[in-house]
């Protein structure tokens, strides 16, 4: 067995002759104990306590450019380089910053709301008024108005089991008894739709199922008593 000898490079005592078993540094077998190319560096002292080797006082790593800051050991405490062997070191990249995400305006001012504005959607005007004239005609019933905002708009007599757009109280009309629809082009029309006792437009009796234009003025009458006057037709 092998005594152990004092590395040159550390001052540490090795366990190997040829190669330092603490550093890894090839051992002088020839060196001398005290002087010479064997004899430990002397100490020197450093500022705020403590002391370091002549030869490693303001050393830097050639890897990572840090500071040797422990002399007795021969690694660089950032990158790990061996100051002995001359190898070794990894130095990390510089971490990426991600650019700051913006963050949306709050509280933002809406733009001004103009009254002048037009009031978009097309629409029909009818009232719903009563021919005192017919014999089974209420004796007082005010005229109703209803604008008509849906592309179909049903006319029929009161139903719980059906939902009409314009319900009238008249027994002689059918529950589902005429259609005003709006075409693509704006205006309007009518539809009996093969109700039981027909609609009339401006007095003339409807053919049931053909669709008749209706503007401005125009009259339905249905039922025994019920008179619906078209009162104003909005293209927009």
């Amino acid at each position: 067995m092998s005594q152990p000898v004092k590395c040159t490079a550390c001052g540490a005592m090795s366990s190997e002759s040829d190669f330092c078993s603490s550093c890894g540094a090839a051992i002088d077998a020839g060196a001398g104990a005290s002087t010479g190319a064997g004899a430990p560096l002397p100490l020197v002292p450093v500022i705020g306590g403590g002391s370091q080797t002549a030869s490693s006082a303001g050393e830097h790593c050639p890897k990572c450019s840090s500071e040797r800051d422990d002399p007795s050991s021969p690694f660089c405490g950032t990158c790990g380089y061996n100051f002995v062997t001359k190898q070794g070191g990894d130095v990390l990249p510089p971490e990426e910053v991600a650019p700051p995400v913006p963050i949306p305006a709050v509280n933002t001012p809406a733009a001004p709301f103009s009254s002048s504005a037009p009031i978009a959607g097309a629409r029909m005007d009818i009232t719903i008024t009563v021919d005192f004239s017919k014999a089974n005609a209420p004796k007082v019933r005010p005229s109703l108005k209803f604008p008509l905002f849906d592309e179909e708009s049903l006319i029929g007599r009161s139903s719980s089991s059906l939902k009409q757009t314009v319900a009238i109280e008249d027994e002689a009309i059918s529950k589902r008894h005429a259609l005003i629809v709006r075409n693509a082009d704006g205006s309007y029309s009518l539809r009996d739709l093969n109700s039981t006792n027909g609609t009339a437009l401006n007095g003339t009796p409807l053919i049931a199922g053909a669709d008749h234009p209706l503007k401005e003025g125009d009259v339905v009458t249905m039922g025994e008593f019920t008179v619906i006057t078209i009162t104003a037709i909005r293209q927009s």
